[in-house]
């Protein structure tokens, strides 16, 4: 008797376990542009990941990134494509968000590309296995490799909002290309938004007193890889807008390879930053650094979660990944310069935040909106339906769905 409740404990203890995993977001198609991303990040950093004329693509954010005019910035576009291309005219083609242990994978029957963040330490990481001989390349692709003038609706993305003076710059980042390694950096001069608002408000007398988080404040990284070195630069253009890449291809083609991007963020001087950066490579260790993050991932999905079916299923489906975007600011500076800018929205989207969608519209189900947009969830972990919005609470409760909450 003993034996028998003893099995049927480890059975109710295991499946409850296995039911408190979320499901993986699966895309067998690529993306047509990056309105068609996937969600990845950890820690305070944010990513859109996708897949484009079998070039792998994702944009990197990093909370606490605002510039002169207090403008949450990008640190940049990343792109990298593989030769021969695993991704090209095949059927096995599969983009993959494993929310249980917080990565994104890109696949095929021939390679396994994923791309993670380490939680406790700022760096992203992309690893590649192929079953024959392959060539990587990673491009760092910017369009602030000089300044850009605000123009006409851009304030809203910073403190001018309608506002905005005349000759008024995004100031262009700086780089520093070396052989084997790639760093880049954004810092803001020494008056900025903050100056202008203390004259406006006749706070001068004292300003010494105020906190300035804007001040000389500097964020980017460096790339580097085992196998990668220095291979020029080249223009183009991606949404209307110019850039220039920076790219670093493999010394010579392997079954397996690995890039990886370092960041960092605080206001010092420029050799400051780059010692604080080196200690932050000098502290990477792979394998343990990714089995500490893929625990912490399965840990955070045990704490809590909610299952149901049907119409109540897409509703918590679409918190589930809202759960997985809010946690990317565990680590992060929020609204520390005051306008809500600090949020993982922002830190996703940067500067030109994309509209996003519900799981439900007022015109039913936007099924194709889920996999185009990666189920990005409305705030307050919402749905619409029928033109009113609704809790996930409230559906479950409507439909006798049960909740789990562990501690």
């Amino acid at each position: 008797m003993k034996n028998i409740f003893t099995f049927l404990l480890l059975v109710f203890i295991g499946g409850q376990f296995l039911w408190g995993q979320p499901a993986n977001l699966v895309w067998n198609t690529q993306s047509r542009n990056a309105s068609e991303s996937m969600p990845c990040g950890g820690g305070d950093i944010g990513m859109n990941v996708w897949v484009e004329n079998d070039d792998v693509l994702f944009y990197l954010s990093r909370s606490g990134s605002f510039d002169e005019n207090n403008c949450l910035l990008k640190q940049g576009r990343f792109r990298v494509r593989l030769t021969p291309n695993p991704f090209a005219g095949t059927a096995s083609f599969r983009q993959t968000l494993h929310l249980n242990d917080g990565y994104v994978s890109v696949s095929s029957d021939n390679a396994t590309l994923i791309i993670w963040v380490d939680v406790f330490h700022p760096v992203v990481h992309v690893e590649v296995k192929t079953k024959e001989l392959t060539s990587m390349r990673v491009n760092f692709e910017s369009w602030r490799y000089e300044d850009r003038p605000v123009r006409k609706g851009e304030g809203q993305q910073c403190s001018y909002k309608w506002a905005i003076p005349d000759g008024l710059m995004t100031r262009r980042d700086s780089v520093c290309v070396e052989e084997d390694n790639f760093t880049f950096f954004h810092r803001n001069p020494e008056r900025t938004i903050f100056d202008v608002v203390v004259d406006q408000q006749g706070m001068n007398e004292v300003k010494e007193q105020l906190y300035n988080p804007l001040k000389n404040l500097i964020f980017g990284g460096r790339l580097s890889g085992d196998n990668l070195v220095y291979n020029g630069t080249r223009r183009g253009h991606y949404a209307g807008t110019e850039y220039l890449a920076w790219m670093y291809k493999s010394k010579k083609p392997t079954y397996k390879q690995s890039a990886r991007i370092v960041l960092n963020t605080e206001q010092s001087t420029v050799p400051a930053w780059e010692a604080s950066l080196a200690r932050t490579e000098k502290e990477i260790n792979v394998s343990k650094d990714k089995q500490a993050t893929r625990r912490w991932w399965n840990d955070f999905w045990k704490r809590s979660f909610i299952e149901g079916e049907g119409e109540a299923g897409d509703a918590i489906r679409n918190y589930t990944l809202f759960r997985y975007m809010l946690v990317w600011q565990t680590t992060g500076k929020c609204c520390e310069s005051g306008h809500g800018q600090g949020s993982p929205a922002r830190a996703v989207f940067g500067c030109k935040a994309q509209r996003i969608k519900c799981v439900f519209s007022r015109h039913g189900n936007n099924a194709d909106g889920v996999r185009r947009n990666a189920g990005l969830p409305c705030p307050a972990a919402v749905f619409r339906k029928n033109g009113f919005f609704t809790s996930v609470m409230e559906v479950c409760e409507r439909e006798g769905t049960k909740t789990f909450e562990r501690e």
